[in-house]
């Protein structure tokens, strides 16, 4: 009995300090909406990051830099802009007065309340069987929490209502590629690619996508979309490094050093990547000629 008058003192407490709380803070928080803009901010910064790093190593055209970062700014708003703005605190001594004194009541009534209501209503016999049965309280908190993978839903239910984006089912792909949901990225690829069929670029994500998903194979499904990405565009620089290393992987040396010279001699590519494609290349000519030798 003593634990339970125990816990029922400690809930009336934690009840009044529901209801005291909105009235003695001045300024609402906005803990959540701040963890909610965030972790959309987090999502927002590794897609860019992503576009930021196929833009310096020649993959993605210097042109396309624009549209995709004016589609991840879109999605980043569309994140933000429902989310509760802090309000403006209340001023002069007046409201503040006012605020108190009913503060004072509450913590004179409610207490005495909760008690008399109880001692009409309440059995205490109640406490233990609920006990016995392993009924607790669970903390719930997580539950409310907002995650990347909370925002990413966001855009696919956005997408589902648009379904004609096809730019913005790219950003979704690559979103569920950060997270590492790769059959998800994959699907939204192929609907992206459904309204867009010859990109080349987003054909190139697709097969990265798919190798990545299947341990690094790139003469699995990924073979495929790495050919129709260079059939749309021979000067793919992604296409021609994956075709590059699929080639290299089934010891195709001669077409991997092809692949590899035409994406070094690419003039939009980093002098990075082009010395990257040329070392490969070598690797290439060395087993090739080592595998030609009796």
């Amino acid at each position: 009995m003593i634990a339970f008058f125990t816990i029922a003192a400690a809930m009336t407490i934690a009840a009044v300090l529901c209801v005291l709380a909105p009235l003695l803070r001045r300024t609402p928080t906005t803990r959540a909406s701040g963890t909610a803009r965030t972790l959309a901010v987090a999502v927002f910064r590794a897609n860019l990051a992503e576009v930021e790093r196929d833009v310096s190593a020649g993959l993605l055209a210097k042109e396309h830099r624009a549209d995709a970062r004016l589609e991840l700014e879109r999605q980043l708003v569309d994140d933000t802009r429902l989310q509760p703005a802090a309000a403006v605190p209340e001023s002069g001594g007046r409201g503040a007065f006012w605020r108190a004194g009913i503060a004072a009541l509450m913590l004179a009534v409610l207490p005495a309340a909760a008690l008399g209501l109880y001692l009409q209503l309440g059995n205490p016999v109640a406490i233990p069987l609920l006990a016995g049965d392993g009924i607790g309280l669970a903390d719930d908190h997580a539950m409310f929490e907002s995650t990347p993978e909370i925002m990413v839903t966001r855009l696919a239910v956005r997408l589902e209502r648009e379904p004609g984006n096809a730019d913005g089912w790219v950003l979704l792909g690559r979103s569920y590629a950060v997270l590492a949901r790769y059959d998800d990225a994959i699907a939204a690829y192929r609907r992206a690619l459904a309204l867009v069929p010859d990109q080349a670029q987003w054909l190139a994500d697709l097969a990265d996508i798919e190798a990545t998903a299947a341990g690094g194979d790139l003469n699995g499904a990924a073979r495929a979309h790495i050919e129709a990405a260079l059939t749309a565009d021979p000067g793919n620089p992604k296409a021609l490094a994956l075709a590059g290393s699929a080639a290299f992987d089934r010891r195709d040396y001669t077409a991997a050093i092809d692949y590899w010279q035409r994406l070094a001699a690419l003039p939009q590519i980093s002098e990075e990547t082009a010395a990257q494609a040329r070392a490969n290349a070598s690797v290439a000519q060395a087993r090739l000629g080592a595998s030609a030798k009796p």
